[in-house]
C-alpha cells in the first residue's frame, strides 16, 4: 500500500519536550502548534517553515513547531487542536477550514492561521476576506473552484478516458464540494464519473483493490488526504497503468501522472508572512485573508512514458513543468 508516510519531509515529531520547558523564559521562541490530517508534514507546512526562515527567523531560537498528525482521521482534528491549546501554544496553524470554528471557540485568545482549500466566508467561519474578525486569518487557494478545470485537463491528457473514478471521504466537506464541480464538468465533457463514497480507510482500500484493467480509464484524487485516498490513487494508477490527476505536484513527484492546483508550498510561505505580522503585534482577525493564485499544471514525463501516454503537443504549451 502507498501510505502517505511519504509526506514526512521535515522529520517533524510531536511537540518537543525541551520546547515546552522554555515556555516561561524571557525571549523564548514562538510556539507554533500545527494540526494536519496527514501522516507527516505537508507541502504547506514545509513552506511555512521555509517562509519563516526566509523572513529571518531561526528555528529553535526564534520559533518551534509542534505538529499533531491525525493520520487520515478527519474526525480527530478538533481533539488534537484542543490538545495543542491546552499546551499553551502561541499560534495555531490548521490545514483545514473544517476545524476553524471549533478552534476559535476552544481558544478565543490564541491566534489561528489556516492554510486550506475551502472558502472560509462561504463556510461562515469568518466575516470577510478583508476583515475576518475574531482570532482567525489565513491563506486559501479556493481549490474547489479548480475542480472542473482539473477534469478538463485530465481529458486533454488522456482523450480516450471515458470513465473516470473519483473516490471520496463522506465525512469531508471539501470532497463533497469537489464532487459537485466534477459532476457538472463531466456532463459537459461527456465523461462518466464513477463516484465511490467511503467512510473508512478499509473501505477506500477495498474499492481500489477491486479495480481491474478496463473498469475505468483514469482516476481523480480528492484534495483531502483523509483515509489515504490519494495514496491509493497513486498505487492503483501504477498497478493498472492508468492516468491519474491530483491537486498538488507533491503526488506527481511520487508516481502520479499530473496535478493542477495551487502550489501549496507557496501557500505555506504566505502563511509565514501572516504569522510574522502576528508576532509583530497585529491581531489575527485584523489581517486580511490571502488567496494563493499561483496555479500550476505539472506532468510527469516518466509516468507518461510508463503508461504509454503521449502528452498532446498543444497541451505541452500549457504545462508549467514536466518532471523526469
Amino acid at each position: 500500500m502507498v501510505a502517505l508516510t511519504a509526506l514526512a519531509l521535515l522529520g517533524a515529531a510531536p511537540w518537543p519536550p525541551w520546547a515546552m520547558a522554555q515556555r516561561d523564559r524571557p525571549g523564548r521562541p514562538v510556539r507554533i502548534g500545527a494540526v494536519s490530517e496527514s501522516w507527516g508534514p505537508t507541502p504547506a507546512l514545509v513552506g511555512l517553515k521555509a517562509g519563516l526562515v526566509e523572513l529571518g527567523y531561526r528555528e529553535h531560537d526564534d520559533f518551534v513547531v509542534g505538529v499533531r498528525f491525525t493520520r487520515g482521521d478527519f474526525a480527530a482534528l478538533p481533539a488534537v487542536t484542543r490538545e495543542l491549546v491546552q499546551q499553551g501554544v502561541d499560534v495555531l496553524v490548521l490545514g483545514s477550514t473544517s476545524t476553524l470554528a471549533a478552534a476559535a471557540r476552544s481558544a478565543p485568545q490564541t491566534p489561528v492561521i489556516f492554510i486550506a482549500a475551502l472558502d472560509p466566508v462561504a463556510l461562515g467561519v469568518v466575516r470577510s476576506y478583508a476583515k475576518p474578525g475574531g482570532n482567525i486569518t489565513g491563506v486559501t487557494n479556493e481549490d474547489v473552484q479548480l475542480a472542473p478545470k482539473r477534469l478538463e485537463l485530465l481529458q486533454a491528457l488522456a482523450p480516450a478516458a471515458r470513465r473516470v473514478l473519483f473516490v471520496y471521504d463522506a465525512g469531508n466537506s471539501a470532497s463533497e464540494l469537489e464532487l459537485k464541480g466534477y459532476r457538472e464538468a463531466s456532463r459537459l465533457l461527456s465523461i462518466e464519473l464513477v463516484e465511490r463514497m467511503v467512510r473508512t480507510q478499509d473501505e477506500a482500500q477495498a474499492i481500489f483493490a477491486s479495480q481491474r484493467k478496463g473498469d475505468v480509464q483514469a482516476i481523480l484524487a480528492p484534495f483531502a488526504v483523509t483515509l489515504n485516498i490519494p495514496g491509493f490513487v497513486t498505487e492503483t494508477g501504477s498497478r493498472l497503468q492508468l492516468p491519474t490527476m491530483f491537486n498538488d505536484r507533491f503526488y506527481v513527484e511520487r508516481g502520479g501522472l499530473a496535478s493542477y492546483g495551487a502550489n501549496l508550498q507557496a501557500s505555506g510561505r504566505q502563511a509565514a508572512r501572516l504569522l510574522d505580522k502576528i508576532v509583530q503585534g497585529s491581531r489575527a482577525g485584523d489581517i486580511p485573508i490571502e488567496v494563493n493564485n499561483r496555479v500550476e499544471l505539472v506532468v510527469s514525463g516518466k509516468v507518461a512514458r510508463a503508461i504509454k501516454l503521449a502528452i498532446p503537443r498543444d497541451l505541452l504549451q500549457r504545462v508549467d513543468q514536466v518532471l523526469e
